[in-house]
């Protein structure tokens, strides 16, 4: 609780109205929480928010994660607590201050999107945020790539869960659950296409579907994109849901 009661002076001292603090002490955002708390330190904790017009978000981390600058802050408080000597405010450059933030953001940003309910289709395609930063390096965002990505789209697995369509059976087959990764890897409808491409990444050495290696490689991203726009764009007809 004091490191974060500091935090907020260090915060008042150089005048950044805007802030986020991270920590892994959930009883102390709970009692910072709290507009009644008699707890003294709270108490001038939010005094300070007010009387400088703070806006600070409190944001719970997870502890022992890796985190750098929660890591950084764990050795510090044992350190200190097994200290015999005086305290002893250090400064340091604000560019350390940046490069933890920075570390921790990513590191918590990551924590979010391999915990997320959300998202399971997109991080079978991109396991990382980083694979996620590498694919934009290389395309930008479209309808054709989001609908694969997400598993969002016309295809009928995803239009039965809504109760768009009554069933959720491939044409090809009436049999077979049309998924995204169906329409990928084994309906017959789009054969030409998916062989052009299994070729072209066979004769390269690359994963046919797997997003890391083709992007790799112009001439396998060029069709693998030529593989999906061709099944996104007559989907609708060939399920006769135009």
């Amino acid at each position: 609780m004091k490191t974060i009661e500091q935090a907020c002076v260090w915060l008042a001292d150089k005048h950044i109205p805007n802030a986020a603090i991270l920590t892994d002490s959930k009883s102390g955002l709970q009692e910072i929480s709290n507009p009644n708390s008699t707890n003294h330190i709270v108490t001038n904790i939010h005094r300070m928010l007010d009387s400088h017009s703070l806006s600070v978000n409190f944001i719970w981390v997870k502890a022992h994660t890796g985190i750098a600058g929660n890591e950084a802050a764990d050795l510090a408080a044992k350190a200190a607590a097994t200290s015999h000597n005086v305290p002893i405010l250090t400064k340091f450059p604000i560019s350390f201050v940046r490069k933890l933030a920075q570390q921790d953001s990513k590191v918590a940003s990551e924590q979010f999107y391999q915990h997320n309910m959300k998202g399971e289709i997109t991080r079978k395609w991109l396991p990382t945020l980083t694979h996620i930063q590498e694919l934009y390096q290389v395309t930008k965002h479209s309808f054709t790539l989001t609908q694969i990505l997400t598993g969002h789209g016309y295809h009928k697995e995803y239009l039965h869960r809504f109760k768009i369509v009554e069933n959720n059976t491939c044409p090809c087959d009436d049999t077979a659950v049309q998924s995204i990764f169906r329409l990928l890897n084994d309906c017959p409808k789009f054969q030409d296409t998916r062989l052009a491409h299994t070729i072209t990444c066979t004769n390269l050495k690359v994963q046919p579907f797997s997003i890391e290696e083709i992007i790799k490689k112009e001439s396998t991203f060029e069709t693998f994109l030529h593989h999906i726009n061709s099944i996104i764009k007559s989907l609708k007809k060939f399920n006769g849901t135009e």
